[in-house]
């Protein structure tokens, strides 16, 4: 998604309101789930790490202080561009939306690298399976319907069909019927017939698909 993001504002003409408003919609996506990412990593992942490394648990709270300055930069170049007025104005806006973006990929590319080499190893060395699944639940449990909506055609690219499922169900437990009902079409939409009907069959004896 930041990829999918980035490029699009490398190839935008943002003279054209209606290509800046598109891309300005993609970033505050993006901002929206960064903001909500961070908030979950500080309620449920760090505070597991800071029980038995605690400076480490540090370091990366300063970190997400420092993404979400960046995030805070985002929003408002965001706002700034689409209150620009003459072509002139959107392609400048729109240029300085890309600058602050590119910083914000590429400082999230190293966070994610060291949150990989850093904080896995942590939790899978002082918590077992259970535990770890039971954090994940947590996590997902405390996706709204419209963050689930966004990130949807992401799961359903990087999961298997057995994970698929098994996010579908913790979402479930919260979701409204016209949610689920959504995320299915978008299952739908982007698997091939014999995935979806694979997925579909897997749902607890269809409970999800009624």
């Amino acid at each position: 998604m930041l990829y999918e993001t980035a490029i699009g504002l490398q190839l935008g003409h943002f003279a054209s309101r209606t290509e800046l408003e598109n891309i300005a919609g993609k970033v505050n996506a993006i901002i929206l789930l960064s903001t909500d990412y961070i908030a979950k990593q500080e309620e449920f992942v760090l505070p597991a790490v800071a029980e038995y490394e605690p400076s480490i648990g540090d370091v990366f709270r300063q970190e997400h202080k420092a993404t979400a300055e960046q995030i805070e930069a985002l929003s408002i170049a965001v706002e700034e561009a689409l209150c620009a007025i003459t072509e002139a104005q959107r392609e400048e806006a729109g240029r300085f939306l890309e600058h602050l973006f590119t910083q914000f990929l590429r400082a999230q590319l190293r966070l994610m690298g060291r949150k990989e080499k850093v904080l896995n190893p942590i939790l899978s060395r002082y918590y077992n399976t259970e535990v770890l699944h039971s954090i994940q639940q947590e996590l997902i449990q405390h996706d709204d319907c419209q963050k689930s909506l966004i990130q949807v055609a992401w799961i359903i690219k990087t999961l298997e069909e057995e994970e698929l499922v098994d996010w579908l169900k913790t979402v479930e437990k919260k979701a409204s019927t016209h949610c689920m009902q959504s995320l299915l079409t978008a299952a739908e939409e982007q698997l091939e017939a014999h995935r979806f009907d694979k997925l579909s069959g897997a749902l607890t004896e269809g409970a999800l698909v009624a």
